[in-house]
């Protein structure tokens, strides 16, 4: 099998874990952080589990939709408004109603 560049980096990130299991770990480290610092997955997230033993779980929790993200931006956002850089409204595809804001925090990591 060749290995790509796609492959070395994922090796490198997993630590040579299977990729699911890396996938699925990363995605309960998401799901809590969102579930614990943002006012708005914490309310959408009450009553779902706190974490999920395969991805298929994942189609249990519910969708975010482009209104939801229009009547409370704000409501997302895992860090201090503080730490938020910039913000920056993009015209997207897929959707009729008005511009989505992204927030661009001061420091990210790799």
């Amino acid at each position: 099998m060749k290995i790509t560049p796609l492959d070395s980096w994922v090796k490198q990130k997993t630590d040579g874990v299977d990729l699911q299991a890396w996938q699925l770990a990363k995605l309960n480290e998401t799901l809590s952080l969102a579930r614990s610092r943002s006012s708005f997955y914490k309310k959408l997230f009450a009553g779902m589990p706190e974490s999920i033993s395969s991805l298929d779980e994942l189609s249990q929790f519910p969708f975010t939709t482009p209104e939801d993200i229009r009547q409370n931006p704000l409501g997302f956002v895992c860090v201090s408004q503080d730490d938020i850089q910039r913000v920056v409204t993009l015209q997207t595809s897929g959707t009729t109603g008005s511009p989505n804001e992204y927030f661009s925090p001061l420091t990210t990591s790799s």
